[in-house]
């Protein structure tokens, strides 16, 4: 549903083989999500293609004070493969 931004490439800690990045849809991916910020976390790096992991994740929304006003957390591990698939979260509704 329109336009989509995507964040470069980022690594849980220093050591961390495996690339991350965040993909944000500010009006949804669908008609369903339509009046929803939709955020979606993708494994875009690996130390081979077909590596799979399993990770849980918190996404957060900061103030300009550096403070959580809103947060979602996944309640378990989701799989991830190289760019195979992603998790997506409907995050905000839109007011």
């Amino acid at each position: 549903m329109g336009e989509a931004l995507k964040s470069s490439s980022f690594a849980a800690n220093t050591n961390d083989k495996l690339k991350w990045c965040l993909r944000l849809n500010p009006k949804g991916l669908d008609e369903e999500s339509k009046d929803y910020l939709s955020l979606y976390l993708l494994l875009v790096a690996a130390p081979n293609s077909k590596c799979e992991t399993r990770a849980k994740f918190k996404f957060s929304i900061l103030n300009s004070k550096g403070d959580e006003t809103k947060a979602m957390e996944s309640q378990r591990a989701y799989r991830f493969v190289q760019g195979k698939n992603r998790v997506s979260m409907f995050f905000l509704i839109k007011t």
